[in-house]
């Protein structure tokens, strides 16, 4: 039922891109391959923005701080300060305390929605690839990275076929080892988007409203996110569901 609805989520995608009155044009327009609506919708939640000279650049490639600043504003629906995160928050990476975009960074990475190229290093402005953005909008749109197999060494593989499955790769035209276009960003993002559009509110934030910035709560959701707790919580109940049914014949 969880899946059918995080499917259901991203389907009503293509509706939402329907209804959105398309937004000023930029110089470039006739360079973006992806429909214009679906830039226009994240350019008014401030998911994404076009440049000071007028112009959106939709090949240029997205780094994988930008990426997260993008998931941040998505999940918090339009927020753009991660101030309090920078400060209170703590990471092993060693490129990251001093970055623009460290909030959003530790912020990401305190849910399992980003990882790191090793456990010291983020490399926060090199380009995020079309298979390490699909596993972030994964991650954020409900996967568990465990239970999905998105992570070992099968992650790639297995981010791409759950990706394609809901979506989320409908129109990118991007290899999945290559950095990922501003274009194709925006049009797989819009997926994601569609649940905050709709609701106000990622079911995400529930856990936010819960977890002060540098408090044990957030350290221990983490450690929850890394082993699988959803997933073990799911089996958990339909091992007592199915046990129940069996007793419950065994009465009869």
């Amino acid at each position: 039922m969880k899946k059918l609805k995080r499917i259901a989520a991203l389907t009503l995608a293509a509706a939402c891109a329907a209804t959105v009155c398309a937004g000023a044009a930029f110089t470039d327009q006739s360079d973006i391959k992806v429909d214009s609506r679906v830039i226009d919708t994240l350019v008014e939640k401030n998911v994404i923005k076009g440049y000071e000279n007028g112009s959106f650049q939709p090949n240029e490639t997205v780094s994988r701080a930008e990426m997260a600043k993008m998931t941040y504003v998505l999940r918090t629906n339009g927020g753009t300060d991660a101030a309090t995160y920078a400060e209170k928050m703590s990471t092993d990476f060693n490129d990251v305390n001093n970055h623009w975009a460290s909030g959003y960074i530790k912020y990401c990475y305190a849910y399992g929605i980003v990882a790191g190229k090793s456990s010291t290093v983020f490399a926060p402005d090199a380009p995020v690839t079309t298979v390490e953005a699909a596993k972030m909008l994964l991650v954020y749109s409900g996967v568990d990275a465990a239970q999905g197999g998105l992570t070992g060494a099968q992650w790639k593989a297995n981010t791409m076929k759950l990706a394609d499955q809901d979506g989320l790769l409908k129109g990118v035209e991007a290899d999945i080892d290559a950095p990922l276009p501003r274009q194709y960003a925006a049009q797989m993002m819009l997926g994601t988007a569609k649940m905050v559009l709709e609701t106000g509110r990622h079911p995400g934030v529930l856990k936010d409203s819960v977890c002060s910035p540098a408090g044990s709560t957030i350290q221990g959701v983490r450690t929850l996110e890394e082993r699988g707790m959803r997933a073990a919580v799911l089996d958990a109940v339909t091992v007592a569901y199915e046990k129940n049914v069996e007793l419950k014949k065994a009465s009869d």
